[in-house]
Formats: structure tokens, C-alpha cells, sequence
């Protein structure tokens, strides 16, 4: 029996290889031994697209605005809200937890990360251990 896919949507096990390598990647650099200018491109490419993706559904939810393609926006909407729940804590360290905001954050940390190439602070490097997080939440790694 073959599994239906919406067009559009990119399966899971893409995510999830991309998840993996983000987490990997992110990692090193909070760790210190990668810069944000060595981050994979292709990787780069796609978690900003998963991101992006889940963002619609987050401004759809919000504002009613419609997603460009909102099938792959919910799936990866969803994908979102259970890693940040694996994660167990939030981005912003507000007292209420906002997951769209958490979204956003996330998103814009990610698009920001090599641009323009700079060294990063202490507050990135911690950003990018939680950005590591979220993206093992993904496929449930530590």
C-alpha cells in the first residue's frame, strides 16, 4: 500500500535527515568548533525553508493569512510544535510560552546565523545549543 502525500508536502524522512545534520552542525558551533560561515549550505538551505514553512501556518493562525502552500505548512507547523515540546523549555525564556513567537525567534536566528560573517557572541553560541535542540527534537535526539 503506498502512503498518499499531499503536492507539495516533502515527507518526513526528509526533515529528518536535515534535522539531524542542523542539530550536528549547531552543535559545533556552540561548542565553538565550527564557524556559522561553515554551516552546509544545502543544510542552511532547507531548515530555513522547513522554518519558513512552519511560519505560515503561524501567520495563518494569527493573521488568516493563507499559506503558499498550506498542506506542507501544517505538517511542518506540527513538526515544530512537537520538537519544541521535546525540548521542554523555551527559546526567549518568557514566563508564558508562545510557540509562534518561539518560531520566529528560531527562524530569525537561523536566517541571521552567517549574515553578515561575523564571530559570534556567547548569547548566539547559547542560541545555537537550543537551535540544536529544537532540530533533535525533531527526530528525538537529546
Amino acid at each position: 500500500m503506498s502512503e498518499t502525500i499531499a503536492v507539495g508536502v516533502v515527507p518526513a524522512w526528509h526533515w529528518e535527515s536535515i534535522a539531524v545534520q542542523a542539530r550536528g552542525a549547531l552543535l559545533k558551533i556552540a561548542n565553538g568548533d565550527l564557524e556559522a560561515k561553515d554551516f552546509p549550505r544545502g543544510v542552511m538551505f532547507d531548515a530555513r525553508a522547513f522554518l519558513d514553512s512552519a511560519l505560515e501556518e503561524a501567520k495563518y493562525r494569527l493573521y488568516g493569512k493563507t499559506p503558499s502552500n498550506p498542506p506542507a505548512s501544517l505538517n511542518n507547523y506540527l513538526y515544530a510544535m512537537v520538537a519544541f515540546g521535546v525540548m521542554g523549555c523555551p527559546l526567549t525564556g518568557m514566563p508564558l510560552w508562545y510557540p509562534d513567537l518561539e518560531l520566529l525567534v528560531l527562524a530569525q536566528f537561523i536566517h541571521d546565523l552567517d549574515e553578515p560573517p561575523h564571530q559570534l557572541t556567547d548569547e548566539e553560541r547559547q542560541m545555537a545549543s537550543k537551535a540544536a535542540q529544537f532540530f533533535g527534537g525533531l527526530v528525538n535526539l537529546p
